[in-house]
C-alpha cells in the first residue's frame, strides 16, 4: 500500500481501514491534496468495505468534509463506508451534509464500526 500524508492505511480481514494522521488545512490547496489522497486510495483499492477512522484528529474543515462527500462517485456501487472517531462537531458537520443518506454511516469508536460490516 502507498504512502500518504493525511491518513494511514491497513487491512482487517476485508475491510480497508484508514486512520486519519491529520486534517487538511481550511486553505484550497491542503483540501486538494487530501481529496486527491482518497481519491488515489479509492482507485487504487476499489475497496468495497472501507473504515475511515477520525479519532485522532480534533478538527476537519468542513469543504473537507464535503470532498469526502463527493468521493461517493470513486466508489463501487455495492461499497459500505463507516466513518468512526468523529467529534460532536465533526458528527454535526456530517449530518448537516446528510452523509447518513448512503453509502456512509457514523460510528463513535472503530472498533464499533468493525464490528458492524
Amino acid at each position: 500500500m502507498a504512502d500518504y500524508q493525511y491518513f494511514i492505511v491497513d487491512r482487517q480481514d476485508e475491510v480497508t481501514v484508514v486512520r486519519m494522521r491529520q486534517s487538511p488545512g481550511d486553505d484550497a490547496v491542503s483540501v486538494a491534496a487530501w481529496r486527491d489522497e482518497l481519491v488515489d486510495l479509492l482507485t487504487t483499492e476499489d475497496p468495497e468495505k472501507l473504515l475511515i477512522d477520525f479519532e485522532r484528529i480534533d478538527r476537519f474543515p468542513s469543504v473537507a468534509a464535503a470532498s469526502l462527500l463527493g468521493m461517493r462517485k470513486h466508489l463501487r456501487e455495492e461499497a459500505c463506508v463507516k466513518l468512526s472517531g468523529l467529534n460532536d462537531g465533526m458528527a454535526m458537520t456530517c449530518r448537516f451534509l446528510q452523509f447518513d443518506r448512503g453509502p456512509f454511516t457514523m460510528h463513535a469508536k472503530a472498533d464499533e464500526a468493525l464490528a458492524s460490516f
